[in-house]
């Protein structure tokens, strides 16, 4: 039985250099399927929106998404250049896909099994990035997220579900052949930019400080979305329009 036998190839769409994305950074993206972009996010930006997520967590801390819906300030950042710019920067013209608070509270114990984000989608094609943002310092401890360089080159792999801690169910790929994992070591302000076929994974806070980080997906414009009819009608449902659709 054959690696392909297990993968659905999807070529990987390089990200051209120009104007706000220098060579070295590129390239960096294009090897590894992430970048890093140190002191990224403004501290103005941070502050803005601060109140809004710290309010958004303290409700629901395991599952808070499409937050620019709930929050004017986080919508401005979303669309702002610091956001929807430098993903355009790396993918093309692109339109959100999602927006999430993703948290683990002091001594929480909570895996985010090894996983590619584009499998909970049925995409057209790859281009689809995610940028993440801390909100607060990142690491090791409070279980930071690793990704798995140069997995976006795969493509599409077979995954499987699995229940963590709370009983919510995820998808989990096999990585174990692959390399060392690397993880992300992050202050705020910093900000990660990732394609949506990189494997990546996080596990356990074992500090007494809760880890808050950001995320918005996005999607080159002419990326199209192919969801299972059910989770479109129930998508479709909540959010009032067709998930497939740009927000």
């Amino acid at each position: 039985m054959a690696i392909n036998d297990f993968i659905e190839p999807q070529a990987f769409v390089p990200a051209e250099p120009g104007p706000g994305l220098d060579a070295a950074t590129a390239e960096a993206f294009n090897r590894d399927g992430y970048v890093i972009l140190r002191g990224h996010v403004p501290a103005e930006t941070l502050g803005a929106i601060r109140a809004d997520v710290e309010g958004l967590v303290s409700q629901n801390h395991r599952s808070q998404k499409d937050i620019h819906l709930k929050s004017a300030a986080i919508e401005n950042a979303m669309r702002s250049d610091v956001v929807q710019g430098t993903i355009e920067r790396f993918n093309g013209p692109s339109e959100l896909l999602q927006s999430f608070a993703f948290t683990k509270l002091p001594n929480e114990v909570r895996t985010k099994h090894w996983h590619q984000d584009g499998v909970y989608w049925g995409l057209s094609d790859s281009r689809v990035c995610c940028l993440f943002v801390p909100m607060t310092a990142t690491n090791e401890d409070n279980g930071c997220i690793w990704f798995v360089p140069g997995t976006h080159r795969l493509g599409r792999m077979y995954h499987w579900v699995a229940t963590d801690e709370f009983g919510l169910e995820n998808l989990e790929c096999d990585m174990s052949a692959f390399r060392e994992p690397v993880p992300m070591i992050l202050e705020p302000g910093d900000a990660v930019v990732a394609h949506t076929y990189t494997v990546h994974g996080s596990f356990h806070n074992t500090t007494d400080e809760p880890r808050i980080s950001l995320g918005f997906h996005f999607r080159h414009r002419d990326t199209e979305l192919r969801l299972p009819e059910p989770y479109r009608k129930a998508r479709a449902a909540r959010l009032g329009r067709n998930p497939a659709t740009a927000a």
